[in-house]
């Protein structure tokens, strides 16, 4: 009885130490993780949510990816997300590992936009069933501008070069 609760407390306090960890590894990102049920409600988000989106971890906790998306990037995704769950409850060969990666037009808590990646994944039960998402969400608002300002730059760039001689 001595070694069952022994064991049951150092199983405990490892548990403890690496709930932690994730805790502090998630608070380093920058980037948005989240986590999400079948029906599109969030359940967990870092605190990059405030950076991202503007609202606080507790708010973004009672919206769902509809409120975090614009209309048409919501229906996309939501047109996307059953068709995934057809083929991952229909089809043995589906692959439980695969990653989806895509653009996506979000939403923040001011209605303002922003240009986001996101990665996501499906999270399985148990008995093989989908029973969440998992994703990751990254704003690359200034990446995209720079490289717009890069391209006109260029284009100026190619429209001197091609000038005829004055």
């Amino acid at each position: 009885l001595w070694r069952d609760i022994t064991e049951r407390k150092r199983i405990e306090a490892a548990l403890q130490a690496s709930e932690e960890r994730y805790r502090q590894i998630t608070k380093c990102v920058p980037d948005l993780i989240w986590t999400m049920d079948m029906k599109g409600h969030f359940t967990y988000a870092n605190s990059a949510v405030e950076r991202t989106h503007g609202w606080k971890v507790e708010e973004f906790l009672k919206l769902t990816y509809k409120d975090t998306n614009t209309p048409r990037n919501a229906e996309e995704h939501s047109r996307v997300l059953r068709e995934e769950i057809i083929k991952a409850t229909t089809s043995t060969e589906y692959d439980r590992n695969r990653i989806y990666l895509f653009d996506s037009e979000e939403v923040r808590k001011d209605g303002s936009t922003f240009d986001a990646e996101v990665s996501a994944a499906l999270l399985w039960s148990d008995a093989g069933k989908p029973v969440g998402i998992i994703g990751i969400t990254r704003d690359v608002t200034e990446r995209k501008q720079a490289q717009e300002q890069l391209r006109e730059s260029e284009a100026t760039a190619r429209a001197l070069i091609n000038a005829p001689p004055v």
